[in-house]
């Protein structure tokens, strides 16, 4: 055994030695580097918004640091406005402006200037859309479009030069396209049929209908128009035009006779695997019926017979005329209807507009300054208001009282024009292909 001394003297001499070794392990350790230094932020545009109205400051321009602006300016040559009330937003990290001479559905292009704290300027240029969304079929024109019944979709027929024609499918919300369905032929008119579900397509230049599943996404069957023993020998009605289906899977065709302006409407009957026949009498109730739409909850099917020279109503159970009535609106010529999703009121347009109830037939009020209504207005603060066109300008209107609420300047012109039922989009089709307009990019006014 050690002694006391001689223990605490190996014990100094082992302490010793470790710190010689952890003193030589530190040594060959690197220092640690200093921490870096942050990077610059660099000037840069990080994002921008569309313009909603040309009336007010609605573009907004964001950046990476805290800006000053040494100018925005349009460089669209058709217009050039001083005014465009510049103003910055709270972290001054960005500013917003205004282009009165803005039309919606066009994009204009500007030019912008900002420095930041540190001397740096950015100078560039921007495309800004007076629009929310908007798809182009580039060498193809719309046909025909019409809403799904729940909102969801945009079905739209499409041709070109080259006789090539297509039905599509495209998403309310984002027109993101869902299908591209090659189509036979050039189409006359795009129905839905809420018994089975269908889309149907008729034939612009064949005695032939076109049957699709939207949700299969494919043509399920083609429905060959013959000649019926009613018809006449030289000129028989074979040719479809507009369909319209009632709930029940009963259904109207008007239908063209080749070489003849004669037009009669059959009875098509999904119950029935879509049989064409005439209904109890063929006289002259058996005209076209003109401008065919669904009233009454998809349960009655209303138009204009230019041989009785009034609107008729015909029923899905009865399945014959049940009711006429005399026009509200001058007629020179088949007038047109747009119906409300909401409730049983009616737009009845032509020479001059009327507002009326399909149930009760009272007519509202008129509206005879030459503007094309578009849609109801299904914003709930607007329960009797519709969205038209006069003079190039988007109109909103109160039909109860006349007002006009608001009055844009508009850069398109559409042929179909949609407010969906929760009142937060507007879609318009036409030439220049479909786009799709914010509500908020309808607000304003006083009267509502």
């Amino acid at each position: 055994m050690f002694s006391k001394s001689t223990y605490h003297l190996i014990l100094a001499l082992f302490m010793l030695v470790s710190f010689s070794k952890c003193s030589k392990k530190n040594e060959n350790t690197p220092p640690s580097p200093p921490p870096e230094k942050p990077k610059p932020i660099k000037l840069a545009l990080i994002d921008h918004t569309n313009g909603e109205t040309p009336f007010s400051d609605s573009i907004y321009l964001t950046f990476s640091k805290k800006i000053k602006v040494n100018y925005i300016k349009s460089n669209y040559q058709y217009c050039i406005t001083d005014d465009m009330g510049i103003s910055y937003t709270s972290d001054s990290k960005g500013f917003k402006f205004k282009y009165s001479c803005a039309e919606l559905g066009r994009t204009y292009p500007f030019e912008y200037s900002v420095t930041d704290e540190e001397g740096n300027t950015l100078t560039n240029k921007i495309n800004i859309d007076f629009f929310t969304n908007r798809i182009q079929f580039d060498g193809f024109s719309v046909l025909n479009t019409i809403l799904s019944p729940d909102n969801k979709h945009i079905w739209l027929t499409l041709t070109n030069i080259e006789d090539v024609n297509r039905f599509v499918s495209l998403s309310t919300d984002s027109l993101k396209v869902e299908f591209d369905i090659p189509v036979p032929d050039a189409s006359k008119d795009i129905s839905y049929n809420p018994y089975n579900g269908f889309i149907y397509i008729s034939s612009f230049y064949h005695p032939q209908i076109f049957v699709f599943d939207p949700i299969a996404k494919k043509l399920v069957k083609t429905i060959t128009l013959n000649i019926l023993p009613e018809d006449n020998e030289t000129y028989p009605a074979i040719f479809p035009a507009d369909i319209r289906f009632t709930k029940n899977g009963f259904g109207i065709v008007n239908l063209n006779s080749e070489g003849s302006a004669g037009i009669n409407w059959k009875i098509i009957d999904s119950t029935k695997e879509d049989t064409i026949y005439y209904g109890s009498e063929k006289d002259g109730t058996y005209a076209s019926i003109g401008q065919a739409c669904l009233i009454n909850d998809s349960t009655q099917i209303m138009g204009y017979s230019g041989y009785l020279r009034k609107i008729v109503v015909i029923d899905q159970v009865s399945r014959d005329i049940i009711k006429t009535f005399e026009s509200p609106i001058p007629v020179t010529y088949t007038p047109y209807f747009k119906v409300s999703t909401k409730n049983n009121n009616v737009m009845v347009y032509g020479n001059g507009v009327a507002f009326m109830n399909t149930k009760s037939n009272a007519v509202h009020n008129h509206h005879n300054e030459g503007f094309f209504p578009w849609d109801f207005s299904y914003r709930s603060n607007e329960p009797n208001h519709i969205f038209g066109m006069e003079n190039q300008h988007v109109i909103l209107f109160n039909y109860l009282n006349g007002n006009k609420i608001l009055s844009y300047p508009l850069g398109i012109t559409p042929t179909f024009t949609y407010m969906t039922s929760d009142g937060k989009s507007l879609a318009c089709a036409g030439i220049e292909g479909v786009y799709l307009f914010s509500e908020k990019m309808f607000t304003g006014g006083s009267d509502r």
